[in-house]
């Protein structure tokens, strides 16, 4: 059920969303596409605005872009000129194998039983050693907020996660803040990769 009221969340407030997120440069982007192989394929999962899927195209990268706000799925197209698939998470099947994820403030709106399920589904659509990169709230627990469903995680949390997930190995974690200046929000970055 809060999939549907997350969704619902940013088709409502997309438009904030969009304008919020889109000018945005994550130097943790820029470490994911030193891991990639040059010119490999990534999905991009939950790509909001558009800002990472843009900049994975102009460096060389195939993308696969996936959102579930028909919204943002639209601006997110217009913005970059690639096609988007509006999809949950759940009901998204990637086109073929990939060398990389890129999920970026997506993963969070998951319970960690939900995410355990996708990421052993998505991690046979995945090469070995492609990276994965996933950011979440950083904090312990499951909270609400303005009606969305976040799922906080601390670096023995997400080191707890991903043990239940066989074929996949942390690589590094960090902790951020909020690039957006009317947010203050410390953020966790972890780096894994499929063995």
């Amino acid at each position: 059920m809060h999939e549907n009221n997350n969704i619902k969340y940013y088709n409502e407030h997309y438009l904030e969303y969009y304008k919020s997120t889109v000018s945005l440069h994550l130097q943790q982007l820029d470490e994911f596409m030193q891991m990639m192989k040059p010119g490999g394929k990534v999905i991009d999962l939950g790509c909001g605005s558009g800002r990472d899927s843009k900049e994975l195209l102009n460096n060389g990268f195939e993308v696969e872009m996936v959102d579930g706000s028909y919204r943002l799925a639209d601006l997110a197209s217009k913005y970059t000129n690639h096609d988007v698939i509006c999809a949950t998470f759940q009901n998204y099947t990637p086109t073929g194998k990939f060398q990389g994820l890129w999920s970026c403030s997506s993963l969070l709106h998951l319970d960690d039983t939900e995410i355990i399920s996708l990421m052993n589904r998505l991690i046979d659509y995945l090469e070995p050693k492609s990276p994965i990169y996933a950011s979440f709230k950083y904090g312990d627990g499951i909270r609400k907020e303005n009606g969305r469903h976040f799922n906080y995680k601390t670096e023995k949390g997400m080191d707890s996660l991903i043990s239940k997930i066989p074929g996949l190995r942390v690589v590094k974690h960090y902790t951020s803040e909020d690039l957006r200046t009317n947010k203050h929000n410390e953020w966790l970055s972890t780096f894994l990769i499929v063995d």
